[in-house]
């Protein structure tokens, strides 16, 4: 099958044009106790049990990397919370966080903490580029899945073709916008975690772009309304919705929903 699959992706590259592929699951091991696949093992009181082909899979995605790589596309997989570098070596992004989606509210954020985000859905630490899944509903709109994201530097990417998707991409295209305008992806970012230049009060979290216009602030609070800017600048600019923010005695008090995404420009 692997070999199958494989041909599969190489006659659309090659006579569809093809630029790269989206897989689902495909660099997971999923867990098997199919003898006949070579899979399982059966204990000293005659019981079968699962195993994890992790190996097999490797060398599955190895030869799907080589045959998209060798045609010049990308491969960006769907890995549902499985991050094993033996086989996420083999891909040039990942998109994870379907199975928690239900799980998240505005209302209550808890459930995916700020130190959880970093370990599994940045990328930074696989080394691979990651975007966040981000199915919205009424009581988790796609305001409050970017503040948890983008805080981290990570975008998230609209799920099915739902009522709202629409309005999804809308909201979406605003930061794409606001990135290539500001040239963010190529501008020197500080992590809420480690940012000397501007920093927040109380629960409220901020990570900073260094423009060339000036700082551009990503910031939320996932437990109250409202933010205080702690900044030497004089002014900020509400990217989204162009609302102007001036300083005093060196704060910047921003009128903000809870768990609500905010991007400044600091001036």
């Amino acid at each position: 099958y692997s070999a199958e699959m494989i041909s599969r992706v190489e006659y659309v590259m090659d006579e569809l044009g093809v630029d790269g592929i989206y897989t689902d699951g495909t660099y997971v091991p999923w867990e098997c106790a199919n003898t006949a696949h070579g899979c399982g093992y059966t204990d000293d009181n005659g019981k079968l049990h699962t195993s994890f082909p992790v190996l097999a899979v490797r060398e599955h995605v190895k030869k799907l990397y080589e045959a998209v790589h060798s045609r010049g596309g990308i491969i960006d997989t769907h890995q549902s919370s499985c991050c094993i570098m033996p086989t996420l070596a083999f891909c040039d992004s990942y998109y994870d966080g379907e199975n928690i989606q239900g799980m998240l509210s505005k209302k209550d954020m808890s459930f995916l903490d700020l130190d959880a985000f970093r370990a599994e859905y940045m990328g930074y630490n696989f080394g691979i580029p990651a975007n966040f899944i981000a199915y919205t509903k009424e009581d988790r709109p796609m305001s409050t899945l970017y503040a948890l994201s983008l805080l981290h530097n990570v975008h998230c990417r609209p799920g099915g073709l739902h009522l709202g998707f629409l309005q999804d991409i809308d909201y979406n295209s605003k930061i794409w916008k606001i990135f290539d305008k500001y040239a963010l992806n190529s501008a020197p970012w500080h992590p809420y975690w480690n940012n000397e230049l501007v920093s927040a009060e109380g629960d409220a979290h901020v990570s900073v772009y260094e423009a060339k216009e000036g700082l551009v602030a990503v910031c939320a609070d996932f437990k109250k309304s409202g933010i205080t800017l702690v900044t030497d600048k004089l002014s900020a600019t509400d990217l989204l919705d162009g609302k102007e923010y001036r300083a005093k005695d060196g704060k910047i008090e921003i009128d903000s929903d809870m768990a609500t995404l905010n991007i400044l420009l600091l001036k």
